[in-house]
């Protein structure tokens, strides 16, 4: 299942609390019991030669366990119907040796414990079929480091050695007096527990969850409804933006009368920008008429006979250019070239295509003097993040 928390309990508390508070709360409204609050602002500065994420500080990050054995995954990637959600959640169980009926997700919140790995920069991003490249061996050593934890407090909690322990489906076992303890039990123990150097990962052979053909964990709240779209957000007070840009690429408003607008009824403003004009309205009917009611005079540019055949010509003049980027050079092709009986050309290419979301684009921004919460169907959290701080002059680690 995707945790999610009720959005009338954070538009009726969130202001009355500091963000440490309301993350631990975002948590608690899952239903859960936090035992290890993400604690981002903690972390050091990406070294992606050196860091590998922590996993060693798995239940501070990446896990929680509540005492009703309920185990919570937290993903650091957006699901774009691709399946990360679930992916990554086996990856863990997997090396946590948990069982698969208490594993649950939900998605990380900000912050550098939770940079894609499978790019070589800082970047909290989904995209270029990295996800589970960078997240394979990394997910997996946080399951391992937990599940070491939790063997650790129950070797101390019992008095016996480690080596004696074993980890299966949820509970830690000592077969020699056929004692058991499930994780929640000794999830606060296995907190404060140091996990050993050199810890390794089980060989395929082993595996009992990765590669089986497992249930989606997001399919069901998609069918049924529940699930949380961007689009559905809503906050006591909220204005909805209905936006119009330029018809051309690199065209610029010139002018914009908004009194027809601001005549209608549920109209609060409208926002001009370089390249767009924007109407907030008392919900998305009123901001999408106050929109018609607007006639934006433009200055299209020069691009506004570019077409097709056009931007296929500047392909082919970029490829062509003396300093055009080699992506990859194997071998000695002109050796090759020179030795060949016969040589066969061919040029390939692509149509180019639109990146078509399943929902409207759109966010949602809630800007206070603590904080600023957003949310949003994207892939490339840290971008955001980034800009929003530049332009509201605030730190990252506050958004």
């Amino acid at each position: 299942m995707i945790v999610t928390p009720p959005l009338h309990h954070l538009s009726k508390t969130a202001k009355n609390i500091g963000r440490r508070a309301f993350l631990k709360s975002f948590v608690l409204a899952g239903g859960g019991l936090a035992l290890g609050l993400p604690k981002v602002t903690a972390q050091p500065a990406f070294d992606p030669s050196t860091w590998s994420g922590r996993p060693s500080q798995a239940f501070e990050y990446w896990l929680e366990i509540a005492t009703n054995n309920s185990i919570t995954v937290f993903i650091h990637l957006a699901e774009m119907g691709q399946g990360i959600t679930t992916s990554v959640a086996m990856l863990v169980a997997e090396e946590l040796e948990a069982d698969w009926r208490d594993i649950h997700v939900q998605f990380a919140p900000n912050g550098e414990a939770y940079y894609n790995r499978g790019y070589s920069g800082p970047l909290e991003s989904t995209g270029g079929s990295a996800s589970i490249r960078g997240a394979f061996n990394h997910s997996r050593e946080i399951g391992a480091n937990a599940r070491e934890m939790l063997r650790l407090a129950a070797a101390k909690a019992w008095g016996v050695p480690v080596s004696e322990t074993r980890a299966a489906l949820s509970h830690i076992h000592h077969d020699n007096s056929g004692r058991k303890s499930t994780f929640g039990a000794l999830a606060d123990q296995a907190a404060e527990m140091t996990p050993p150097e050199n810890i390794l990962l089980k060989p395929k052979s082993h595996w009992n969850i990765v590669g089986q053909p497992l249930l989606r964990l997001d399919a069901p709240a998609k069918v049924d409804g529940s699930a949380l779209f961007g689009a559905d957000v809503q906050l006591e007070g909220l204005l909805t933006a209905a936006i119009r840009h330029c018809p051309a690429y690199d065209g610029r408003l010139t002018r914009v009368d908004p009194a027809p607008t601001l005549s209608l009824r549920g109209v609060e403003r409208v926002v001009t920008f370089d390249n767009a004009v924007a109407v907030l309205a008392q919900g998305y009917w009123a901001a999408h008429k106050g929109l018609e009611a607007l006639d934006p005079i433009w200055d299209l540019g020069d691009r506004t006979e570019y077409d097709m055949e056009a931007l296929y010509q500047d392909f082919e003049s970029a490829v062509a250019r003396p300093d055009a980027p080699v992506i990859r050079e194997d071998g000695d092709f002109e050796s090759a070239l020179e030795y060949a009986d016969a040589v066969y050309e061919q040029t390939f290419d692509a149509p180019y295509l639109a990146h078509v979301c399943m929902e409207p684009m759109n966010a949602t921004a809630w800007v206070r003097d603590d904080g600023v919460d957003i949310w949003m169907p994207g892939q490339g959290h840290s971008l955001v993040v980034d800009d929003v701080s530049v332009l509201l002059n605030v730190e990252k680690d506050s958004i």
